[in-house]
């Protein structure tokens, strides 16, 4: 049997226990290029901060490839979030923002990627994944959804969009609980895909939910979010089912998975107020 320094690399890293999900701290940069003079470009970078931490974004099978197929490995920064309302905010369906960790207040943030040399994990501990494997495999969907969400017509961004964020930010601010047991209930708000592209649209909300089992805390909730939307639409543009169908993961179909689409909720980033860190400062 091969001696652990004699294994390949990645095989190595793989039984130190990194796999997508890892969790590790490093002294890296994240690195943007922005306009230089002439056909100069010009290298920005933003270190990582001591109470950031980046996660391995990575597949295993990539990981384990021979550095000559595949050198390097990719991870998402992330911040501490402190403020439990807007955890509760990001945690639903955001595009830009996964919660890793709710108790924690660990968030990923999308745009800030970084390249590693694979080498660079050997002298670097890695930290499980600190939630459980139901939030890590919505953590692997959300990193295809960057890619393959599909863009909502203009007139329903306007007309449902805006109007369901704007509804469970007026929950959020008037009945805290409320909201908070709504984003622990509801792990996604999906749609089905309207046959047009100016309204009046007929849609279909589903809510689907981690497990089958919610406590009357939480179905409560979601009935109050359910009507808080369909008084915030529009009723002549926006053609809601009266009810919204609840259906756990379990209970989802692959037919209705692909005929739906997540309605993704940025909530305009908190109106500017930008809790991910600055980006590179130019000329840095």
């Amino acid at each position: 049997m091969a001696q652990a320094d004699e294994q390949p690399l990645g095989k190595r890293l793989f039984q130190a226990g990194w796999r997508q999900g890892t969790i590790f701290t490093a002294r890296v940069a994240y690195l943007s290029n922005g306009a230089g003079g002439g056909d100069q470009a010009r290298v920005d970078q933003r270190r990582i901060r001591a109470n950031e931490r980046l996660v391995l974004i990575t597949q295993d099978c990539d990981l384990v490839a021979a550095p000559s197929d595949e050198p390097f490995v990719e991870a998402l920064i992330c911040h501490q979030e402190a403020k439990t309302d807007r955890l509760a905010r990001l945690d639903r369906n955001s595009a830009r923002y996964f919660v890793i960790d709710p108790k924690g207040g660990l968030v990923a943030v999308a745009r800030y990627r970084v390249q590693l040399d694979k080498a660079l994990l050997l002298d670097t501990q890695p930290q499980p994944w600190p939630n459980d494997e139901q939030r890590l495999g919505r953590f692997v969907r959300w990193l295809g959804r960057r890619y393959n969400r599909p863009a909502l017509p203009d007139a329903l961004v306007e007309l449902l969009q805006r109007p369901v964020e704007a509804a469970l930010e007026q929950i959020d601010q008037e009945q805290p609980d409320v909201g908070t047991a709504f984003s622990e209930a509801v792990s996604e708000i999906r749609i089905n895909m309207p046959e047009r592209e100016e309204p009046p649209f007929t849609l279909q909300m589903l809510f689907l939910v981690p497990g089958r089992s919610l406590s009357e805390r939480q179905l409560e909730a979601i009935a109050i979010g359910a009507e808080r939307i369909r008084a915030s639409v529009d009723s002549l543009q926006v053609r809601l089912d009266p009810e919204p169908r609840i259906l756990s993961d379990e209970e989802l179909s692959v037919a209705e998975y692909f005929a739906t689409r997540p309605l993704f909720l940025e909530y305009l980033t908190y109106r500017g107020d930008e809790v991910a860190g600055e980006p590179p400062t130019p000329g840095a």
